[in-house]
Order: C-alpha cells, then structure tokens, then sequence
C-alpha cells in the first residue's frame, strides 16, 4: 500500500472469485473476497485494519526451569512460535476473539490452555508461568498363554477421555502412542499425558486383538503384563456349479449375538476368493460361527454352522454357489392410505453378504428391490425419511423372489398452544418433537398466530415437545402417543437468566486448567461458561430453578459446588467460587 493505504492489483480475471488478504505488523490480518469486473475496470475495495493483540508467557518444567524450543501455537493461526531459551513467548497480531493455546516439546505432556480470551479494553494479555510435565511412559511386556514372549506385536495407544495428543505437531505425533514389541516382547510407549486414562490396543497375527482401558495415574511405573489369546481360522475355495473356482466371491463368518439371539452382521469377519477361488479368514475368536458366501450373478449360499477352536484352523473347506440360489425382495412401501411412499429407506436383517445390497431407498412408484439376501428368517423394515414413519415385518425368505409390501401406520395428530411467561399466544416459533430417548427430532413445526400448533403423522410411542427461542424456552413436556390424538399441550415460555462470578484464590497458570458449569437434577441440564484470564465466568442459558454452580480443575482435582435459585422475579444471580489447590501425581 502507498502512504494513503492505496493499492492496485492487475491482471485478475474478470468473473473469478478471489481471496484477497492484508497483513502488516502490529495489526490483525484482514481478509475478503473479491470478485472482479470487466476487463480494464478497477473494483473499489476498502479493508480497515485493527490494532493487533498480544499474546505472552513463560513456560517452564516440573522444577521452575525455563523450557526453550516448545512450539506454541493458536487455534486461529496457520503458524506457530517457539519459546526462547528463558521459556517465554509471544504471539503477535491477533485478531480479538476466544483462543485455544497449545504448547508441544518431545518428552513433555502436551499443554492445552482453553478458552483465552482478551476482555474488550485491553489488547495485552499474559498468561503468566505454564508448566509442562514430564510426558508419561506406558511399558510393558506381550507374552503367549504360555509364557512364551510375542516380537513384534503392534501396540497403539487412543486417548478415551481426551485426544490431547492430537494438538502435537505432525513431525513428531508419529512418535507417541504407537510402538512395537522387541525379541522378549517388552515395549515403550512415550510421550503420553500423565493422569490420562487411554485405550491400548495389542495386534500380532495369528492371536486376536487385545484392548484395555488402562489409566495411567493408577498404573505408575508399574509395567503392563499383556496375555494374547490365540485366534482360530478358516480356510477353503469357493466353487461353481461344475466345481469351477468362483473368483471375488464375498466369504463371511458371522457371529451370534447372544443380547439379541440373530446372526449380527456387526460381529463379523469377511475374506474375497482370489483368482483359484481360495479364501482364508485369520484371527477370529473361538467358537460357533455361520459361514456364508455370495456373488452378484451367483447369488448367495449358506454353508452352515462350524465350530472354531482356539489356536486351530479349520482347513478344505469346500462351498458351492449354484445360479438358481440367489433370493430377491421386491416389493412395494404404501402408507396408511395406499398411497406409495417414495424415498422410504428399506433394510433386512440379516444383512445381505454383499456390500451395500441388504437397503436401499423406493423409487417414485414406492418399489423396492433387495438383492443376495440369505433364506432363512429375516425382519424386513421400511421408513419414511420426511416424517419418520416405521414398519417391521417378519419374514421367510425363499430361494428365488419373495414379494413383500410394507404398509406404514398412518399416526397421530399432538396438537396445543404456545404462549409466553405472561400468557399470551406466542407465534412464529418453531416447535419441536423428539423422541423420549435418544433426542432424534420426530417432528417440528411453526407455531400460528394465536399460538396454536398441530404435529401430524406421529407414530405411537413416548416423546418430549419444547418451543425455544433467543431470550428463553419452554420446559420440556412429555407426551405419550398410543392410538388416539394427543390434544392441549401447552408450552410455556420461560426467560433465559445467567449466573455470573469470579474464581477467588486461583493463580492465572490455575485459571487455564479451570471449567465453570451450572448443572440441575431434574430434568438434567448442564450448562458451561468461559472464563477469562481475571478468573471472572458468565454462564448464559439458564431456566428458572435450582442451580448447582461448580469450578471444575482439568488436572483432576476437586470440584467446589454451590447452589443458586433463578426465579421470574431474580433470573441473575452472582456465585464466586473459591479455588482449592490440589496436588496433581504424575509418575
């Protein structure tokens, strides 16, 4: 730009969408976008540039010693910096707004500092001293049943509580939570968050996978000892009519799910023929599996039930596809009226062994066609995707084509009035109908000018309806829907109120591990807030009623807990909680 903060650029193509971008020392970058005219003709732009936030610190280890090297990064920015030798930093330039901060250094934790903010007067912010901890280390030793060592086992470690180790740069993410065993099947694994509970997980060929929750503050310096079990396996060709090999045949052994006593696709393992027609599926847990196969001009075969023993392999198994085996499902989805349904989702149970063949979706007629589908006992569903609407049917599939229509229950009307808190009919707001459990939207429409709503087409069970808007909502209402209309809900509004506080007693490095929440037992509600580098919190939300307001420390420490009241009359109130410091092991 000239010293009157002009600027040209030529050469763009007229039509083209353009990212144009500004930066200059001492000042948040801009950006827009832009799209050029004519040819030869000059789009006026006009960017304003605001001052540029600071962002400082100083880290330093277990022992007060400055850390150099770390890379400290933003989550809004492409890039990072690295502390200096006396452990401190500074980020430059940055526009206002809510930052998350991490800090990275091989053999330390990661650092992760939440919700930094800059308060609207200041454009400095430092946070202070920030320790890094010494990384921790998972170790251990993967042996047989017998005592015998495993090398070369691949052990992976995935954080269950947090995924801090995602924040690390990707130049030396490769190195934390994975690694492999040695010739006495011992490993180490580094560069781990002490006090995190994390998921391991032990692969070797020829045994099955091994996974635990392992945490460890509670595991220490104690090593891991790992038992794999021997896998068992299943190995055979799959034939044609004249005994030919059948080449990319989909090979399944399916596992009984003994919670809902059917062959659960989920519980399964799959292998496709070659070009001898030879399958081999490996690692499969002992015990009774069905073995089944398909193809899609071939169709489908059952082989039956075989029993897997541990460490075995069940060898020279032989399965023949034959032409007139393949079943079909056609049928045709009809609502209550006759009428066809299309774009119904349409599944079996069992799933069909061939990807993708066992749902599909109708077609404008309300038709559909499964294909590859087993013979045998089946549960045939249909939903319609726009109000949700379900049926199940039971069925015995035969060999060749099974005709089966599938007629959706016409449902219920729920109907009532909004109103606000002084009563009065409240319009235009979006009413909303989930089911009891699970919280999936059934149904939502706009309420009328007088307040009125009717929710059609709801299928019988139990449901929660609420109206909601920017400055309050509704509490939630059950209804239960079996066989008739549900008639007179009333939805009353209720305005939002807010707590607001300050964490007294907390040192700025404590603030960054601390979370604010207002939580109430019935119905269950949890509500969170920021907080800023003073200590001072707002949570925002809040129906009238009992409120439970907690700091919560992120390194594992106490929460402190007080009870507040939200009334019609007092929907603000004011908590300040009181930070306890607690001692954090780390091994």
């Amino acid at each position: 730009t000239t010293a009157t903060g002009r600027f040209r650029l030529g050469g763009l193509l007229p039509g083209m969408k353009y990212h144009l971008a500004v930066r200059k020392e001492g000042f948040a970058p801009a950006s827009t976008v832009v799209v050029p005219g004519a040819a030869r003709s000059a789009v006026p732009i006009e960017i304003s540039l605001k001052r540029g936030r600071t962002l400082t610190g100083r880290i330093v280890d277990e022992e007060g010693r400055p850390v150099g090297g770390v890379d400290v990064g933003v989550n809004r920015q492409p890039w990072s910096v690295k502390t200096r030798e006396s452990g401190t930093f500074e980020v430059l330039d940055l526009p206002g707004g809510t930052y998350e901060l991490d800090a990275y250094r091989q053999g330390f934790s990661p650092l992760i500092v939440f919700e930094v903010s800059f308060p609207e007067d200041k454009g400095f912010v430092d946070l202070g001293t920030l320790t890094l901890h010494k990384a921790a280390v998972l170790e251990g030793r993967v042996t047989d049943p017998q005592g015998n060592p495993i090398a070369g086992a691949q052990l992976g470690t995935t954080a269950v509580v947090s995924v801090i180790l995602e924040h690390a740069p990707p130049d030396a993410r490769k190195d934390q939570g994975f690694a492999t065993t040695d010739a006495e099947g011992q490993f180490r694994v580094l560069g781990l968050q002490p006090g995190e509970l994390v998921q391991v997980f032990v692969r070797h060929p020829g045994f099955l996978t091994f996974s635990r929750r392992v945490s460890l503050r509670e595991n220490g310096e104690k090593p891991l000892e790992i038992v794999l079990r021997p896998g068992a396996g299943i190995s055979g060709s799959v034939v044609g009519d004249q005994g030919e090999p059948v080449q990319g045949a989909v090979v399944k052994a399916l596992r009984d799910d003994p919670d809902n006593k059917v062959w659960n696709p989920s519980l399964e393992s799959t292998a496709v023929t070659g070009e001898s027609g030879h399958f081999h599926l490996r690692d499969l847990e002992p015990g009774t599996v069905r073995l089944v196969t398909a193809k899609e001009e071939l169709g489908t075969a059952d082989f039956g039930e075989v029993v897997l023993e541990s460490g075995k392999e069940l060898q020279d198994v032989v399965i023949t596809l034959r032409r007139e085996a393949a079943s079909t499902i056609e049928g045709r989805v009809l609502d209550a009226q006759g009428r066809p349904v299309a774009r119904a989702e349409v599944s079996v149970s069992p799933d069909s062994p061939l990807p993708g063949h066992g749902h599909t979706t109708t077609d404008e007629s309300g038709g559909f066609r499964l294909q590859g589908i087993l013979p045998g006992p089946s549960t045939i569903s249909a939903t319609d995707l726009e109000d949700l609407a379900r049926v199940s049917q039971e069925v015995q599939v035969q060999r060749g084509r099974n005709q089966v229509d599938l007629v959706l229950a016409s449902g219920q009307s729920v109907s009532g009035r909004v109103v606000d808190e002084t009563g009065q009919p409240a319009s235009g707001l979006m009413v909303w109908l989930e089911a009891a459990e699970g919280a999936s939207t059934v149904r939502k429409v706009l309420s009328a000018a007088d307040g009125s709503f009717t929710l059609s087409r709801v299928p019988d069970g139990h449901f929660r309806i609420h109206v909601w808007k920017e400055t309050g909502e509704s509490p939630w209402v059950r209804v239960d829907v079996a066989g008739k209309p549900v008639t007179a809900v009333e939805l009353r509004l209720q305005r939002f109120g807010r707590i607001t506080g300050r964490i007294l007693g907390a040192k700025p490095e404590d603030v960054l591990w601390l979370r604010v929440q207002a939580s109430r037992a019935e119905p269950s509600e949890v509500r969170g807030g920021p907080i800023d580098s003073e200590g001072r919190y707002t949570i925002l939300g809040l129906l009238p009623g009992l409120w439970k307001v907690e700091a919560l420390d992120l390194r594992g420490g106490r929460s402190e807990g007080e009870s507040v009241s939200l009334g019609p009359g007092s929907l603000e109130a004011v908590v300040n909680l009181r930070f306890q410091e607690v001692a954090v092991p780390v091994h």
